[in-house]
């Protein structure tokens, strides 16, 4: 799939978020829907969009690092508090964000497995996951991602959702697999939107990552042949 629309801070009528004070958490008034980043302005921050026939009821987006407090080589929207950069500056960062939602995101402590858990159980802490899924309206189902691919994922009814990371490890061990499972409905009632990850221009593949990506194309019969190739090419290259 492709990205949809880039929004960056300062396009569509709005101007960029001052960099020298952070918004108060405490002073921040959710919206009940999260609204159209693209045609309801303001949006502090660069977003992209997924280009995906998604139900009208379903928002989604990624963001870019365009846009936050973060300074340095966290500049700027960095939401991740476990790279080393000013606790301060992540609060204000995901207060910026959270502005946006209709509640509260459940920030997972990400560990490059396949374990999904379900937004609607209540958690308030941060599960060790690397996806997660709802089937309540309202709820926000969000990942971190570097170089890692995020995967979106909803229902043609969009009754269920879900967020995936997915990096190479991941992916070996089956948490797209893990997730379709788990929200528990025809696969082909799906859809999915693969967000921005990093590209071969900047990786270069280690033969440990190539064997454990062979023996994972491997595992599934109804692509051996064509996957078998693929990961011949990837390791003699």
């Amino acid at each position: 799939m492709q990205n949809g629309p880039r929004v960056e801070p300062g396009e569509t009528g709005f101007g960029p978020h001052p960099r020298h004070a952070g918004p108060d958490p405490a002073s921040i008034s959710p919206t009940p829907v999260m609204p159209d980043l693209i045609r309801h302005p303001p949006c502090p921050f660069g977003v992209i969009q997924p280009d995906w026939p998604a139900p009208a009821n379903v928002r989604a987006f990624t963001t870019t690092r365009n846009g936050g407090f973060s300074k340095g080589q966290w500049s700027e929207l960095n939401l991740g508090d476990h790279c080393g950069d000013d606790p301060n500056h992540v609060n204000q960062n995901r207060a910026l964000l959270r502005s946006l939602l209709p509640c509260e995101p459940l920030w997972l402590k990400q560990v490059h497995g396949k374990k999904v858990i379900s937004r609607d159980n209540g958690i308030d802490s941060e599960p060790e996951a690397d996806a997660i899924f709802s089937k309540q309206t309202g709820q926000v189902c969000g990942v971190l991602t570097a170089d890692c691919l995020p995967v979106l994922f909803c229902n043609k009814a969009g009754t269920k959702v879900a967020a995936a990371h997915a990096g190479w490890r991941g992916l070996a061990e089956g948490v797209l697999e893990a997730t379709v499972s788990a929200m528990d409905c025809d696969p082909c009632d799906l859809m999915a939107w693969l967000g921005p990850a990093i590209g071969p221009q900047a990786l270069r593949l280690a033969g440990m990552f190539t064997t454990h990506l062979l023996i994972w194309m491997l595992k599934m019969p109804p692509l051996s042949n064509l996957m078998a190739t693929v990961g011949w090419q990837i390791c003699t290259n």
